[in-house]
C-alpha cells in the first residue's frame, strides 16, 4: 500500500454460506470501531486488514474479549445481521478506507511528519519532549485571536 512493504496476521477469518468472509480481531481492552471514520483512524489494523483482503467481505469486527464484556464490535455489509455489526454499505466503506491509507502512506513515505496531535489535551500532556514543541503555544494563540 503507497509502495510500503509490511506484514500483517490477521487473527480470525470466518466464512460465511454465502462464501464472503468476515475479518475479526481479538481485543482485551475497549475497542472503539468509530474511531476509524476520520482522516486519521485509531486503530487502522482492521481498515487496513480490509483494504488488502482479497475476497469479498461481509463484516469487519472487533471481538471484545474482555472479564464481563464478550461482544463483536465493527461494520457489516448492509444485508448481513451480526449482533454488535453496524450495517453499512461495506464496499463503499473499504474504498473510503482505501484512499485515506493510501495517502497517510504516501504523506509518510514523502516525510510528510508534522506535528500534528489529533488531541492537544490528552497527546501533549504526555509529551517527553514540550520545549522543542509549540502546538501549545499557537493553540494560545489561536484562542487569543478568536477572542478579539
Amino acid at each position: 500500500m503507497s509502495g510500503i512493504r509490511f506484514k500483517v496476521k490477521i487473527d480470525r477469518i470466518d466464512r460465511l454460506s454465502d462464501g464472503r468472509e468476515v475479518i475479526i480481531d481479538y481485543k482485551t481492552g475497549d475497542p472503539y470501531p468509530q474511531s476509524w471514520e476520520t482522516n486519521r483512524p485509531d486503530e487502522p489494523q482492521l481498515p487496513l486488514y480490509s483494504t488488502i483482503h482479497e475476497k469479498p467481505l461481509a463484516g469487519v469486527l472487533f471481538a471484545q474479549i474482555k472479564p464481563g464484556k464478550l461482544r463483536f464490535l465493527g461494520f457489516v455489509d448492509a444485508n448481513v445481521s451480526m449482533p454488535g455489526g453496524i450495517p453499512v454499505d461495506l464496499s463503499a466503506r473499504i474504498k473510503e478506507w482505501r484512499n485515506i491509507l493510501e495517502k497517510l502512506g504516501s504523506d509518510f513515505r514523502a516525510g510528510h511528519a508534522e506535528v500534528d496531535p489529533k488531541d492537544v489535551q490528552i497527546q501533549c500532556r504526555y509529551c517527553p519532549q514540550p520545549c522543542f514543541c509549540r502546538i501549545s503555544e499557537s493553540k494560545t494563540r489561536l484562542k487569543e485571536e478568536e477572542a478579539v
